[in-house]
């Protein structure tokens, strides 16, 4: 699964209802800075695209 994946799986939980998502990486000390950096900038990214749909 790739980063866009993932982002694209989160922000689905998200529309689905979900208040909070828990991530436990299998090395927190090298996955966790990718996924600040590249995976949620991509789920705003997707949720402010949608928020724009919505109000459009």
């Amino acid at each position: 699964m790739d980063l866009d994946e993932v982002a694209d799986r989160l922000a689905g939980y998200g529309r689905s209802g979900a208040g909070l998502i828990v991530v436990e990486p299998a090395d927190p000390e090298a996955e966790l800075p990718v996924f600040a950096n590249e995976v949620v900038p991509r789920v705003r990214a997707l949720e402010r695209a949608r928020a724009l749909v919505a109000a459009g």
